[in-house]
C-alpha cells in the first residue's frame, strides 16, 4: 500500500518543490493584508515629543460632516506621584481611600489649537517600563466626573457632528490652556514615558526625562 504513494511523491517532488515559494508569497501577501486592515485601529504611528517642550500632533477624523484634520500642540508640563486627590476642577477632595495595592499619578498638560478645533474624545495615558498602560479611568476616581481629558471643563467646547447639519456651538475654549488629570495605577507602577492621542493609528509618546518624576 506504501509503495504507489511513495512513488507519487518521487515524481512529482520537483513540483512540490516550486509550489513552495507560491506559498511563503501568499503567506506574506496574507500578513499584509491583516496589518493593512488592523494598523489604522492601533496605536502605531509614533509622533515622539519632548518633555516641556511643544510637539505638534496632527491626525485625522471624520465625523457627519465628512473628513477633517485636527492640529494641536501638546506640552508635557509635570508628571507627579502621590498628589492630593482632586475633581476636574482641580478642588480638592477630602476622606479619599484608594483601592488597596495602588497610587495615583498626576499629568499636567498644556494645549494649544484654533479654538474651533475639535479636541473631544481625548486620551492620556502613562507607560511604564514594563509596557503596562495606566489610562486616566473616571469609574476608578469616584471623585472624579470629567470625562474630557484635552479640554477646560468650564468653557464651550467645539463638538464632532454626530448628525449633517447639526448646529454647531459657539466656542469658548481659549486658544492656548493648561489642564492637570489623574490616574490610579499599580502601587509599582512608575511611569517612563506619557501618550496622548484621539485617532488611532496616531498618537503622542513624551519620554519622561531621567529622574522624573
Amino acid at each position: 500500500m506504501g509503495e504507489p504513494h511513495a512513488g507519487w511523491w518521487r515524481r512529482n517532488r520537483w513540483a512540490l518543490l516550486a509550489l513552495l515559494p507560491v506559498l511563503a508569497l501568499v503567506a506574506v501577501a496574507g500578513a499584509g493584508r491583516a496589518a493593512t486592515f488592523w494598523l489604522p485601529y492601533q496605536l502605531s504611528d509614533e509622533v515622539t515629543g519632548e518633555f516641556g517642550q511643544a510637539t505638534t500632533l496632527t491626525d485625522d477624523y471624520r465625523d457627519a460632516g465628512g473628513e477633517h484634520t485636527r492640529t494641536v500642540e501638546v506640552t508635557v508640563h509635570a508628571v507627579t506621584p502621590d498628589p492630593a486627590p482632586e475633581t476636574n476642577r482641580e478642588e480638592p477632595v477630602a476622606g479619599v481611600e484608594l483601592p488597596e495595592g495602588t497610587r495615583l499619578w498626576e499629568v499636567e498638560l498644556g494645549f494649544e489649537a484654533d479654538p474651533d478645533t475639535v479636541l473631544q474624545g481625548c486620551l492620556i495615558a502613562l507607560v511604564d517600563a514594563a509596557g503596562r498602560v495606566t489610562q486616566r479611568e473616571t469609574s476608578l476616581l469616584h471623585w472624579d466626573t470629567g470625562f474630557d481629558d484635552c479640554q477646560p471643563v468650564d468653557t464651550t467646547n467645539p463638538q464632532a457632528e454626530l448628525f449633517v447639519g447639526d448646529e454647531q456651538v459657539v466656542s469658548t475654549r481659549p486658544p492656548a490652556y493648561t489642564r492637570v488629570v489623574q490616574l490610579l495605577a499599580a502601587e509599582d507602577f512608575e511611569p517612563t514615558s506619557v501618550r496622548v492621542w484621539w485617532e488611532p493609528p496616531t498618537y503622542l509618546s513624551v519620554p519622561l526625562p531621567d529622574g522624573a518624576p
